[in-house]
């Protein structure tokens, strides 16, 4: 399969809307739609947990126990399955040294793209939980 001709690139970044306060064994699902003037690759996933914007440091950063699943309009899984995988194993912390994906993926300009969190952790939190697909916007003139 021949590559895509594009002819520039740019930077870009899309956050999903926050994900507030999952109960316990539960979920919510938020939607970004990519925009019509380019196609998106994602290089990285980044994440950003904070518990009622309390300020913390190094050492008191909040890391929840969430799974992640990624999922375009046709219902195709980013991550090769209907299974969801933990939220560590593919975000990076925002404060922290990023994590590259070891495969960009190339959403269509005007895409949607579906994110759900599963709350797997046993006691109640107020999380507020920010996704952000980092990667560039691919031109094709």
């Amino acid at each position: 399969m021949a590559a895509i001709p594009y002819t520039r690139y740019e930077f870009a970044a899309y956050p999903f809307p926050v994900f507030a306060n999952i109960a316990v064994a539960g979920n919510q699902q938020q939607t970004l739609q990519i925009a019509s003037d380019a196609d998106f690759e994602i290089m990285q996933i980044a994440q950003h947990t904070m518990i009622a914007y309390a300020a913390y440091t190094q050492n008191t950063r909040p890391v929840p126990n969430y799974l992640i699943q990624l999922a375009d309009s046709t219902n195709k899984y980013i991550f090769g399955n209907n299974q969801p995988i933990p939220l560590t194993a593919v975000c990076g912390q925002a404060d922290q040294m990023p994590y590259f994906l070891p495969q960009s993926y190339i959403l269509k300009a005007s895409a949607t793209l579906n994110c759900t969190l599963y709350n797997i952790d046993a006691a109640v939190a107020t999380y507020d939980v920010y996704i952000t697909l980092v990667g560039r916007k691919c031109y094709l003139n």
